[in-house]
């Protein structure tokens, strides 16, 4: 039997993700499974360049500063492709800390 409630990924944002995307958190809807470099491409459709630019280099790998959490644990970053998301998960862009 299957839900009929849809699919999703809860998506919190921190920092200066949170001032591209204006949002604490939201809803994305997903398809069943979804890869992570494929979810990062919807945020990056949804929210535009500026999101993309201050996340991945230009080769398409994550930036050095920038984590990825996906319920609570961090993804390796060679991982992006090969991990994938699934109904109620958890995502965080994690943006560099700083301090003073």
């Amino acid at each position: 039997m299957q839900a009929s409630s849809e699919s999703y990924v809860l998506v919190k944002y921190f920092a200066k993700v949170r001032e591209i995307t204006k949002k604490r958190e939201e809803k994305i809807p997903i398809r069943n499974t979804m890869a992570v470099d494929e979810f990062l491409s919807e945020l990056f459709s949804k929210y535009g360049h500026q999101l993309e630019e201050f996340v991945m280099k230009n080769d398409g790998t994550l930036k050095k500063n920038i984590g990825i959490l996906v319920n609570g644990s961090p993804l390796k970053r060679n991982k992006i492709r090969d991990s994938y998301l699934s109904n109620l998960d958890e995502f965080v862009i994690l943006p560099p800390i700083s301090g003073g």
